[in-house]
């Protein structure tokens, strides 16, 4: 597994963000943390299911989230 790190561009509720995240194939539903201030949402993912990019933007498209964006800041290995 890697471990994404992403900012969150614009106000969110960290629950959605967490439950939205939760769904996205491939991530490790145990490990989504997400908070507010400062605004960022980490997950552990399985590489081999889906790259950290197209995670995020899974996430993204959720309609609960309608309007955020996301922003890879790092992937550790």
């Amino acid at each position: 597994h890697v471990v994404v790190f992403a900012a969150v561009e614009a106000p969110a509720d960290p629950q959605l963000l967490r439950k939205a995240a939760a769904r996205a194939k491939g991530v490790d539903r145990g490990t989504v943390r997400a908070a507010g201030n400062p605004r960022a949402l980490s997950f552990a993912l399985d590489p081999r299911q889906s790259d950290p990019l197209a995670a995020l933007a899974a996430i993204e498209r959720e309609p609960s989230l309608h309007g955020v964006r996301l922003t890879l800041i790092q992937v550790m290995r």
